[in-house]
């Protein structure tokens, strides 16, 4: 199986095929063998901050960036990221199959936070038998949330 990433029934594999100003994007990743799944989002840049030299800083006019830059690139490796999950990932080691699919693209990372809080509570990943790898949502939500035998209740 090729593991490339889909999205809308395309293979997404080079910069150039993601949407201009996106920032990164929200994705589900499917084991074949038992259908178990991962949801979460991955940012396409990453935003570090440069110390200036004396010279740098001295040539600098704006004394809001007197010290520091903000450096901007895309993320390396982004094609064959599997997700931050564990056990996904030993699973995908050990040879399973897989299927990576990008659910959105987003622009901003309030954006790429929303999108993958609501794709968690579409599939209902912490519910129980549920079918998947997130162990939580948003740090806040577990599992254990539902073992008070009020499942499903609101």
């Amino acid at each position: 199986m090729n593991n490339s990433w889909i999205f809308e029934n395309e293979e997404i594999n080079s910069p150039e095929q993601i949407p201009h100003g996106a920032i990164g994007f929200v994705y589900k990743i499917t084991t074949l063998a038992d259908g178990m799944i991962y949801i979460g989002k991955k940012s396409l840049y990453s935003t570090r901050k440069r110390k200036f030299g004396k010279k740098e800083a001295a040539a600098v006019t704006d004394k809001r960036k007197k010290k520091h830059e903000h450096v901007t690139k895309l993320m390396p490796k982004w094609e064959a990221y599997t997700g931050s999950c564990e056990p996904l990932n030993k699973e995908i080691a050990n040879g399973a199959l897989y299927r990576k699919e990008i659910l959105c693209f987003c622009f901003k990372k309030q954006e790429m936070s929303y999108y993958e809080l609501k794709f968690q509570m579409i599939e209902g990943v912490i519910e129980p038998g549920s079918t998947s790898y997130n162990g939580n949502i948003l740090g806040k939500f577990y599992p254990k949330l539902f073992s008070n035998g009020h499942e499903g209740e609101v």
